[in-house]
């Protein structure tokens, strides 16, 4: 689930699709065999952190992510 998170992120950020497939199957493959996508250039290191803890469902790399970009947004 955590996962899913990631993708809709990158997808936002990249305005395209972060696994493509002719069919359900074809994406279903996608997202389980194939390595996440690179973060685009252009955005800040924070949320390309978050992007991959996401991605890789890093439950404590979320943790300490979301709180040091926290204190980067209060600035």
């Amino acid at each position: 689930m955590l996962r899913s998170v990631g993708c809709i992120i990158y997808e936002l950020a990249a305005l395209c699709h972060a696994f493509e497939g002719t069919t359900l199957m074809g994406v279903m493959y996608q997202i389980v065999e194939v390595a996440a996508p690179k973060w685009p250039d252009g955005y800040s290191q924070a949320l390309a952190s978050l992007y991959y803890a996401y991605v890789l469902e890093d439950n404590s790399l979320i943790v300490i992510v979301f709180l040091l970009s926290c204190s980067l947004f209060e600035n």
